[in-house]
């Protein structure tokens, strides 16, 4: 467990695996650190946590909570959207 394998990652696949066996699909990665799955038309998926383990320095993790008070703040889906690809893409 903790600090060497994140609880997401390890109860997901398995969570996964249950609800598909009940008709319910599960997209993208399962877990942390996998930046380069992409979907059936080549487009990335999202990051699926907010990586805190790759977060090394002080300013990066000043950054870090910037950005979560930054997308706390928005008030839907579009305008998230709208933020990230033109600052985070």
């Amino acid at each position: 467990e903790w600090p060497e394998h994140c609880s997401q990652d390890m109860v997901y696949p398995v969570l996964a695996d249950i609800l598909q066996r009940h008709g319910v699909r599960s997209f993208g990665p399962s877990g942390c650190g996998q930046p380069d799955r992409t979907n059936g038309l080549g487009q990335k998926f999202p990051l699926t946590c907010w990586e805190l383990s790759s977060v090394t320095t002080e300013q990066m993790i000043l950054d870090l909570v910037r950005v979560i008070a930054q997308a706390d703040n928005m008030t839907n889906m579009h305008e998230a959207e709208k933020y990230f690809k033109k600052h985070h893409p």
